[in-house]
C-alpha cells in the first residue's frame, strides 16, 4: 500500500534537476514540495501548526515596511510565498528528524547512497556530452544571472571546462552533492573506494572554492582530533577530501579536446588566443548577446560584503522583498547618472532595446533585474535584522553547552559552516533534511549499520 512518507524517494531525485522546468515551473522546487509534505504529513503536523502560524506571523510583520516602497506584483507575491515557504519547511523538518527515532529512516540512508551513484554517473556523463557534443536534455530554465530567460552557462572559453550536472551552476552542483557524499561516507563504513574516487572525482570538476574551504576546515578539525586526543582520522572523509583537491587541479579545455565542437568554432579565433595562457582574458569584441558571460565573482562577493559592513548598523528591516531590492538600490545608485552623462541617453531606453549590451559604464541591467545576496546569514540579518542575530547567538550557546568535544560533534559543526557559507542564500528543505540526519547520526549513532 502507497504511503504518503514514500514520496521522499521520488522527492530527493528531483532535488537535483535544478536545470530543468516542468510546465514553467522549476523540478526541484517539486521536489522540496514532495519531501515536505512526506515528512510533514507522515507525522502529526499539527504538532508543528504553531511553529508554523508563528514564523509566517514574523515574516509578515517584516514585510510590513516594505508596504509603500515596493509594489506588490504576482512575481514579487510568489517570491514573497516561495521565500517563506522554503524557510518554514527547511525548519519543520529539521525538527521533525531531530525528534523522531532513526530506525525509521533505514530506508533513506539505502536509497541515499543510489541517489548520489546515479547523479555522479549523470554528471560525468553530461561533462563529456558538453564537450564532445553528445546527446544532452535541453535545459530549459534560465540561469542565475540577473537578465530574465538567459540561457545557462555551458562553455567556458577562458578556463577549464566545468562539472554542472543536472544543475544551473557548478557551485550548485557542489552545494546539494558534497553534503550527502559527506553523510554518506562519514556514517557508511561498508563504502567501496571506488564510489569515493568517482565521487571526488564529480565534485572536483566543479572547481568550486568554498568547497575546498570547508574541506580545509574539515581537515583541520581532524588534524586538531589526531595531535589532541590521538583519535584516528576517518579515512573514508580523508580520501574524499583528498580526492576533491586533486580534481579540483585538472584542467579540462574544451577546445583542446574537440576543436570542432560546436561552442568552438562559434569562438574559433577568441579562443586560439585564450587556450594558451589560462589567465587571458575575452576580447572585448566578443558578442554578449550570445549569453556567454564571464562573472567576476570575487568582485560581486566584496559588493556583498561592503554592502553588509555598511548596513549592519542600521536599524533597517528589510523584509523578504527588500533584501535585494535595497542591494540593486545600493549597486547601481552611480550607473544611473554615469549612464546619462556617458551616453545622453536615459538608462531605461538602452535597458528596453540592448538589455545584454555592454557600454563600459557598468553592469545597467541592475536598474531592473535585482541581484542576490548569496549568503544566508547576510540575507536573513537583512530581513530580520537583530532579531536574527540574537537567535543565532542563543542557538550557538545552546549547541556549545550541549555538545560534547568530540569527533562527531566537530563534524556536525563542519556541515552547519558549509550550510551557511555557501552560496545559496536561503535554508530550505534539503538542508533542513542534511542538517537533521548529521544531527541524529552524531548522537545517535555512529554507522547507518548500527541503526
Amino acid at each position: 500500500m502507497f504511503r504518503i512518507s514514500y514520496l521522499k524517494f521520488l522527492g530527493l531525485p528531483l532535488i537535483f534537476l535544478d536545470a530543468y522546468t516542468f510546465k514553467s515551473i522549476p523540478i526541484n522546487w517539486i521536489g522540496f514540495l514532495l519531501i515536505f509534505i512526506s515528512y510533514s504529513f507522515s507525522k502529526n503536523i499539527s504538532k508543528n501548526l504553531n511553529l508554523i502560524f508563528l514564523l509566517l506571523f514574523i515574516s509578515l510583520i517584516f514585510e510590513i515596511s516594505n508596504f509603500n516602497s515596493i509594489e506588490f506584483t504576482r512575481l514579487n507575491i510568489q517570491y514573497l510565498i516561495l521565500r517563506n515557504f522554503n524557510l518554514i519547511s527547511g525548519i519543520i523538518i529539521f525538527k521533525i528528524i531531530i525528534e523522531d527515532d532513526l530506525i525509521y529512516h533505514k530506508n533513506f540512508f539505502v536509497f541515499q547512497k543510489y541517489v548520489v551513484l546515479i547523479f555522479i554517473f549523470i554528471t560525468m556523463y553530461i561533462y563529456l556530452a558538453q564537450i564532445f557534443d553528445f546527446f544532452e536534455p535541453i535545459r530549459n530554465r534560465s540561469n542565475t544571472s540577473v537578465y530574465i530567460n538567459s540561457a545557462q552557462t555551458t562553455f567556458w572559453p577562458n578556463s577549464s571546462h566545468r562539472a554542472l550536472g543536472t544543475f544551473r551552476e557548478p557551485s550548485y552542483l557542489a552545494t546539494y552533492l558534497f553534503p550527502l557524499c559527506l553523510l554518506l561516507f562519514k556514517y557508511n563504513k561498508n563504502i567501496s573506494k571506488l564510489y569515493i574516487f568517482v565521487a571526488a572525482l564529480c565534485i572536483g570538476l566543479t572547481k568550486s572554492d568554498f568547497i575546498e574551504v570547508i574541506c580545509a576546515v574539515v581537515i583541520l578539525f581532524q588534524l586538531v582530533f589526531f595531535l589532541k586526543n590521538k583519535q584516528n582520522f576517518d579515512k573514508n572523509i580523508l580520501l574524499f577530501i583528498i580526492g576533491i583537491f586533486i580534481f579540483s587541479q585538472i584542467n579540462v579545455y574544451e577546445c583542446q579536446l574537440n576543436p570542432k565542437s560546436i561552442d568552438c568554432e562559434e569562438f574559433n579565433q577568441e579562443i586560439n588566443k585564450i587556450i594558451t595562457v589560462e589567465q587571458t582574458t575575452i576580447n572585448s569584441d566578443i558578442n554578449f548577446e550570445n549569453n556567454y558571460k564571464i562573472f567576476e565573482f570575487d568582485s560581486e562577493r566584496f559588493e556583498i560584503l561592503t554592502y553588509i559592513l555598511d548596513k549592519f548598523f542600521v536599524n533597517d528591516d528589510s523584509g523578504f522583498l527588500g533584501v535585494n531590492f535595497g542591494f540593486q538600490q545600493y549597486l547601481y545608485q552611480d550607473t544611473n547618472l554615469e549612464m546619462y552623462l556617458t551616453n545622453r541617453t536615459v538608462p531605461k531606453y538602452l535597458l528596453d532595446f540592448y538589455p545584454t549590451q555592454n557600454f563600459g559604464t557598468g553592469r545597467y541591467s541592475l536598474l531592473r533585474y535585482p541581484i542576490n545576496i548569496q549568503n544566508k546569514i547576510a540575507f536573513y540579518y537583512l530581513t530580520y535584522g537583530f532579531l536574527f542575530l540574537i537567535f543565532l547567538v542563543l542557538i550557538i550557546f545552546k549547541l556549545y553547552f550541549k555538545l560534547k568535544f568530540s569527533k562527531e560533534n566537530i563534524f556536525l559543526i563542519a556541515v552547519s559552516l558549509f550550510i551557511i557559507i555557501n552560496p545559496i542564500e536561503e535554508f530550505n528543505v534539503y538542508f533542513g533534511l542534511i542538517l537533521g540526519y548529521t544531527y541524529q547520526l552524531s548522537f545517535k549513532a555512529n554507522t547507518y549499520e548500527n541503526l
